[in-house]
């Protein structure tokens, strides 16, 4: 895409996200300056989409390459979709990485909670009106897509433990139903609700796996609601104490040495006047032993 197509207003389809954070976002781009980078937001966008693909590793790959650009072999393809952020004038704060037992040495410079965060989604007219998957347009699923990262997943260091949580004005959620609803919506527009069971939402599950997936790659499993706290913050609190709780030595809920990234995400959402905590579970190596079960039971 380049500046003389985004300068011909004629030329391009944009639809907006309006986003408020509602813990602390900690990312950093160049020189370890204080940023959202947008970025680091088409990679979460990439692999909140590969979650619902159940492909083999060559087909996905190219696939991936048609919907969001990219290098396969010696063939180049330039994305269709083109993220970008509104300017925009945000506190910063300082905030522990790990709220379970904040010290000094664990304060870091962050955007604060209750800040506006505008994402645009950029299309060219001709991409944006050629042909997706489920007889959607192209921007029509980028569209759903981008409801399924922000229901799911929060931006920037300790995303997965509930730091940098941003909810989307579009999910104003009154009971852990109305997120269940959300999901099946989401996933029955994108055709891949077939795939999963929706238990009632008072049992804490609000989606499950029918069956365990072909395809190797991490894959959406589970997701579950927890109790709702007062604020966002005592949320995060709760979900860094039975992180550690569960997983204090690394384990099978990640670990840095050997590297092995956590298979459960987990972020805040506001419900009604209250704050959730959201547990997304991804398929993994581990997730048929003992020891994982115990671990995330624990957590």
């Amino acid at each position: 895409m380049t500046r003389r197509d985004l300068l011909t207003t004629s030329a391009i389809e944009t639809e907006g996200f309006t986003l408020e954070t509602l813990t602390p976002l900690f990312m950093h781009g160049n020189r370890k300056n204080l940023e959202v980078r947008v970025p680091s937001i088409k990679g979460l966008l990439r692999y909140w989409w590969r979650t619902l693909q159940d492909l083999p590793s060559e087909k996905l790959i190219n696939l991936e390459t048609a919907k969001f650009g990219g290098i396969n072999g010696d063939q180049g393809r330039r994305s269709p979709v083109r993220l970008r952020l509104e300017h925009s004038r945000t506190r910063l704060a300082s905030a522990p990485l790990l709220p379970h037992r904040s010290s000094k040495k664990g304060i870091s410079r962050a955007i604060d909670a209750h800040q506006s965060l505008r994402l645009l989604m950029v299309h060219l007219k001709r991409d944006a009106e050629s042909a997706g998957e489920g007889g959607l347009t192209l921007k029509e699923e980028h569209s759903l897509y981008v409801r399924w990262m922000l229901l799911l997943s929060g931006f920037g260091q300790r995303a997965k433990r509930g730091a940098g949580a941003v909810q989307y004005e579009g999910f104003q959620w009154r009971t852990s139903s109305d997120i269940q609803d959300t999901l099946r919506d989401l996933l029955t527009r994108l055709k891949r609700d077939a795939a999963f069971q929706f238990p009632p939402p008072d049992t804490g599950c609000l989606l499950r796996r029918k069956e365990k997936p072909q395809s190797i790659h991490p894959q959406i499993n589970a997701v579950w609601v927890g109790e709702p706290g007062l604020s966002a913050e005592n949320v995060r609190e709760r979900i860094s104490r039975a992180g550690h709780s569960a997983n204090s030595e690394g384990g099978p809920l990640g670990s840095s040495n050997p590297r092995f990234a956590s298979p459960l995400h987990c972020t805040v959402r506001r419900v009604g006047q209250g704050y959730v905590p959201i547990i997304t579970e991804i398929t993994s190596r581990d997730m048929d032993k003992n020891d994982y079960r115990e671990a995330r039971d624990r957590f």
